[in-house]
């Protein structure tokens, strides 16, 4: 099959060659059958294909209770594995600090029903869509509140300690009061639910 210099030079055999390596006992075979490592062609002795060094005798209990993956410190660092793009003490508050600012621009409402022209239109259309999620997030913020009250509270106190906010969202949530906060801002301009209010000089 080959030549004398391939198999005297074989790159993926252990170097570690056992010369005239005696056959297992009866006591080792029935050894590894009782640790479950014995398979039908294995031999612990021999030298195996990428294995430098001997393998070893490992028992049921220690395969059982080995980790199957390798553990690495967190400071630890390689050329070929990406290192923690943002460490712990790093970590923002994303509920906190959103990563952007909406600014929504306040804009003249029609004039009797007319608007000035059609960019008019559009840049209003724009503002109360805007302004409507607005209102729809101080729904959910509201909810939020709840479940954190709820939490604090406890399910005996929460009865009467977070009632405020439940009747808050009842408010709010009615079809009624939400097709009329629809139709103000929607004649008039001002929006309905801000925690800051544009100034008086904002246009």
């Amino acid at each position: 099959m080959g030549s004398k210099e391939y198999y005297e030079n074989t790159p993926f055999i252990n170097e570690k060659v056992v010369e005239n390596l005696a056959p297992r006992t009866t006591m080792d075979r029935f050894k590894s059958v009782l640790q479950a490592t014995w398979t039908p062609s294995e031999h612990t002795k021999l030298s195996t294909l990428a294995n430098t060094t001997d393998s070893q005798d490992i028992s049921f209990f220690q395969k059982v209770m080995a980790f199957n993956r390798v553990f690495k410190p967190r400071t630890y660092t390689s050329e070929y594995i990406r290192p923690n793009p943002c460490p712990e003490q790093h970590w923002a508050m994303n509920w906190r600090w959103p990563r952007f600012r909406m600014v929504n621009p306040k804009i003249p409402p029609p004039t009797d029903g007319a608007y000035s022209d059609f960019y008019h239109f559009l840049a209003y259309q724009h503002w109360f869509k805007y302004e409507r999620k607005v209102y729809y997030e101080t729904i959910n913020i509201a909810g939020l509140e709840v479940n954190r009250c709820i939490t604090k509270e406890g399910k005996y106190n929460a009865l009467k300690n977070c009632r405020h906010l439940v009747n808050k969202i009842f408010a709010i949530t009615r079809e009624e009061e939400h097709n009329q906060v629809l139709l103000h801002m929607a004649t008039t301009g001002t929006n309905a639910i801000r925690e800051t209010p544009y100034p008086v000089d904002f246009v």
